[in-house]
């Protein structure tokens, strides 16, 4: 058994973040039952996506990442596309980060510009701090923030009304789409479980667990806050709660330190992107990843909403696609062990694919 649930707990404490808090306000958006089945598909849609990349990993000899993986099999093109692909999405989720982390700050600090310059020296602290303090931290924050979505569930329950802002299902879908694949994607966390892809079972189960627990725990969040949000939720999830206030503060904290942790994640590995990839001095490739956010950042003036929607449709869209191709690389070299059907992987494919289309459309 602890071979299964202590990598599915790695893979869910990966997952788990500050996505979490615009679930609820895209719930609203899209309906609440409509927001279920949603939910639920793409919950699907990632273990399918997680369960693909764990093939890739588990059939390819060395360690690599997920850039590493397509210039094996795809060679320079494929390194080249890849490294492209990860430098956005790695880029574009420190932003979404900012914009959360200023959201946040802005319950305790009430000038918007000051808020912004305190989150982006706060997410600062987690690059230069270093790997040592922050990896340390984030098993605490796994704990504090399952307990904080408890006690919201436990709150909120008895006030739940599932008609409170009850959206438009289609327009709400793109919303939705966007914010549950940033919140659900896990597939950073799946090379450094390579170790204990033993058995095709094995790996089936941690892969499902891992994925479904964060989504589990995102329903029992959602429907918390719309019962202490009377009236509206809000886009953060904190500042529209009503009933037991003070769920407000400690949400903010956790939400500071959860932006903090993942900013900092993301940071360090963009910082390797640089460094290694592109042959960046490891000097140069810090300063470039500390300023780079906060200056591209006070350019867009977009809320977190929109830039989670853009990096989880545009950004995490494209990296779900060269999964979905490398999984198809290896299944026609008859290297895959799990043997998904190809209308499956087609359909994967077509679908992010679609949201890419859409998203840039729109």
């Amino acid at each position: 058994m602890r071979k299964i649930l202590l990598p599915a707990a790695i893979l869910a404490n990966t997952i788990i973040g500050a996505g979490m808090f615009a679930i609820p306000y895209a719930f609203v958006q899209t309906g609440f039952r409509a927001g279920i089945f949603y939910l639920s598909a793409l919950t699907a849609t990632l273990i399918l996506l997680h369960l693909m990349y764990a093939d890739i990993v588990a059939t390819q000899d060395g360690d690599h990442r997920l850039v590493g993986y397509a210039a094996a099999r795809f060679g320079k093109k494929g390194f080249a596309a890849a490294s492209i692909i990860n430098g956005i999405s790695l880029f574009g989720g420190l932003l979404v980060y900012l914009a959360l982390g200023s959201d946040f700050l802005g319950a305790f600090v009430k000038n918007p510009t000051m808020s912004l310059y305190a989150a982006w020296a706060l997410c600062s602290v987690a690059l230069i701090a270093g790997t040592h303090l922050f990896r340390n931290l984030e098993w605490l924050l796994a704990t504090l923030m399952a307990a904080l979505i408890a006690a919201v569930y436990v709150a909120g329950l008895p006030h739940f009304n599932p008609t409170v802002g009850s959206g438009d299902p289609i327009s709400g879908l793109f919303l939705l789409y966007g914010i549950g694949l940033f919140s659900l994607y896990g597939a950073s966390a799946i090379p450094e479980m390579k170790d204990f892809f033993i058995d095709k079972k094995v790996t089936a189960k941690i892969v499902a667990l891992g994925t479904v627990l964060p989504a589990l725990l995102y329903f029992l969040f959602v429907v918390g806050i719309q019962g202490l949000s009377s009236a509206s939720v809000s886009q953060d999830a904190l500042s529209g709660i009503e009933r037991y206030p003070f769920f407000k503060q400690i949400g903010y904290l956790l939400g500071l330190l959860a932006v903090s942790t993942s900013y900092w994640a993301l940071s360090i590995n963009l910082k390797n992107v640089l460094r290694f990839d592109y042959g960046t001095k490891n000097a140069l490739s810090v300063a470039l990843v500390l300023a780079a956010p906060l200056a591209v950042f006070s350019f867009l003036k977009e809320d977190f909403i929109t830039l989670m929607g853009f990096v989880g449709s545009i950004a995490i869209g494209l990296e779900a696609m060269l999964i979905v191709l490398l999984y198809l690389r290896i299944r026609g070299i008859g290297a895959s062990r799990f043997r998904i059907p190809l209308v499956i992987a087609f359909v994967l494919l077509l679908l992010f694919a679609a949201g890419v289309i859409q998203h840039v459309i729109m």
